[in-house]
């Protein structure tokens, strides 16, 4: 039996948190998955980091992580950066305009391999 899930825009719902040591941030929650960013963190190469981005297995591929980074740019367009883990990650974050610092025209297929070959690849948006 196959399960659908509607997720849509209008169910993120958007809080201040407390990310570490003095730094605040807002968190981005859907249907389980969430996403949280710390504003001016210390020693970040961004003004704005997206520390943690969690979508859970069961809604995986429906569109959830591409709404909350959508939402998320409303709110930090510029300047922010994220460390992706997953194939899924850094193709979202590359399709929002996100780049690697060093290697800003590089292709998704390059900015996976780096992923692989380092288990993280830090994607930046100006």
């Amino acid at each position: 039996m196959e399960v659908f899930i509607s997720l849509s825009g209008a169910d993120i719902e958007v809080s201040d948190v407390h990310c570490f040591g003095n730094t605040f941030g807002k968190k981005y929650t859907m249907h389980g998955g969430y996403l949280v960013v710390a504003i001016d963190p210390p020693y970040a190469p961004a003004k704005h980091s997206v520390i943690e981005f969690v979508v859970p297995e069961s809604i995986r591929g429906k569109g959830c992580g591409k709404q909350l980074v959508s939402r998320m740019l409303q709110d930090f367009p510029h300047d922010i950066g994220a460390q992706c883990s997953s194939e899924a990650s850094c193709a979202i974050f590359y399709v929002n305009g996100f780049r690697r610092p060093s290697e800003k025209s590089a292709t998704l297929n390059e900015v996976i391999i780096a992923m692989h070959e380092d288990s993280s690849v830090y994607l930046k948006r100006d």
